[in-house]
């Protein structure tokens, strides 16, 4: 099995034929399963091509000197991380200002394009491969919806440092699972409104189907976690979404809760499951 950033553990059995394979992004493991060698030949260079624009959104010297817009001579590549910059602008008006693209160093704000990078580093990958493969990238994950059998994960108790199992997830018909955790924030992410922070959920997990966009997935669990229930409150009335994405909570005195369009067996302590079928 592989470690998913210590939150999950892909236990899905590969077949003889399935080619798995990792590669070095900025510091962080980009895990893929492909189901056949043809699949895991395409892939490779459109991975590596991927992760050039996402290790300068990531790459602090990068978007402290320019704001992520002029380290690289490639305008592809420009164009790209302007749409990022675009997209991340869009999920912080969403997120009611949680989810914030700039970063303060030295009493000035910069473009910090990491809190949804790596999402939109999928979503790419994602739109540009219709292949079945399945991926993991430092604990958020993709599913094609090709892959027509059930994956399988082990989902880890965040109170628990021995990482023991809180239940075990299965995915059906594809999709996206993206965890937001910590107890300890920075300032400016809680809620500009709240004199006092109060932490509602010790740790949030988003799935949602695969042509729901993961870069929105990336930001929404990272705000989520500062904007606790009033914000999954809002995100999930909001018309656009409702019912395409489900959520389960686990808040800081170890309850737990779910979306009610995922079926969620949380008792006995056991045997606990979690499943998403889209």
């Amino acid at each position: 099995m592989i470690a998913l950033a210590s939150l999950f553990f892909l236990g899905h059995v590969a077949s003889a034929a399935e080619f798995r394979s990792e590669i070095e992004i900025f510091g962080a493991t980009f895990h893929w399963n492909a189901l056949n060698s043809e699949t895991n030949a395409r892939m490779l260079p459109l991975i590596k091509q991927r992760a050039n624009v996402l290790s300068q959104a990531w790459d602090p010297d990068c978007y402290y000197r320019a704001q992520g817009l002029a380290c690289t001579t490639d305008p592809n590549h420009k164009s790209e991380l302007k749409a990022i910059k675009a997209f991340a602008l869009i999920m912080k008006e969403e997120t009611q200002g949680l989810f914030d693209p700039y970063t303060e160093k030295r009493g000035k704000k910069y473009l910090d394009l990491g809190g949804i990078a790596q999402g939109f580093f999928l979503e790419t990958l994602a739109q540009q491969s219709r292949d079945s493969w399945q991926a993991n990238f430092a604990g958020d994950i993709f599913v094609a919806k090709n892959i027509s059998s059930p994956v399988t994960f082990e989902l880890t108790d965040p109170s628990d440092e021995d990482g023991k199992i809180f239940a075990h997830v299965s995915l059906k018909g594809g999709g996206w699972i993206f965890q937001g955790s910590g107890s300890k924030i920075s300032p400016e992410m809680r809620h500009p409104f709240q004199k006092k922070w109060k932490e509602d959920f010790q740790k949030i997990v988003l799935f949602a189907p695969p042509d729901f966009h993961g870069g929105r997935l990336d930001a929404w669990d990272t705000a989520l976690i500062a904007g606790g229930r009033a914000l999954l409150d809002k995100l999930w009335k909001d018309p656009r979404f409702k019912g395409k994405w489900a959520y389960v909570w686990i808040d800081p005195t170890g309850r737990s809760e779910c979306s009610p369009n995922i079926v969620c067996r949380l008792a006995p302590q056991s045997r606990r499951e979690i499943l998403v079928n889209w």
